[in-house]
């Protein structure tokens, strides 16, 4: 009965402290049967449709429940299925794209790197043998 009387708007310390004697018990719940009974009263007034979205509601619910209705709720399920799989295909297709460009970036790569490690194998290995080279006009 307190409880519904009584409106908190402070949840802190504070709030509980300048609503006196009886704002402690209803902050502490004694009166209510519940910890939480003062959520039970709602003051507010029922919530209703507005009318145009009740004559909304009333016609879905009318084309749903018609065979015209299933039908097309059928096909349009169906429809969206096939839409999905097509975009699912569309994505799995650019990733296998991106795949093959990957790889053709990688060949480029390993193929650069090969040309280097041959050249590299024919290098001379000392100083001295780059000298032998210059001398004999091999390099």
């Amino acid at each position: 009965m307190l409880a519904g009387s009584r409106k908190m708007k402070g949840g802190g310390a504070a709030g509980v402290a300048t609503l006196g004697a009886a704002g402690v018990e209803v902050a502490l719940g004694v009166h209510c049967s519940g910890t939480r009974g003062h959520r039970d009263h709602d003051l507010r007034r029922p919530r209703r449709l507005a009318p145009g979205a009740a004559v909304i509601g009333g016609l879905v619910a009318a084309l749903a429940g018609s065979a015209w209705g299933q039908s097309a709720v059928h096909y349009g399920l169906t429809a969206l299925a096939i839409l999905l799989h097509l975009l699912s295909l569309r994505r799995s297709g650019e990733r296998a794209g991106r795949l093959v460009e990957q790889l053709e970036t990688m060949e480029k790569i390993h193929d650069a790197q090969r040309r280097m490690l041959e050249v590299a194998s024919l290098r001379p290995c000392s100083r001295d043998d780059l000298a032998e080279r210059l001398l004999a006009g091999r390099f």
